[in-house]
């Protein structure tokens, strides 16, 4: 009785952990694309307004 007690346990924590580390893996993943995005107009910004002004 306590081995499957025990089972059930480690496999409900084992479905949580997995759940988790997805979850965080997709809020990593955005932040790594707004993270990009916002570095591409911070690097791009300057390029584009001396582009701009230069014409």
């Amino acid at each position: 009785m306590r081995y499957t007690e025990t089972a059930e346990t480690a496999r409900d924590f084992a479905t949580f952990d997995r759940g988790t580390a997805t979850a965080r893996d997709g809020g990593l993943r955005l932040l790594d694309c707004v993270g990009v995005i916002v570095g591409a107009i911070i690097t791009l910004g300057p390029l584009a307004a001396t582009a701009l002004l230069s014409h």
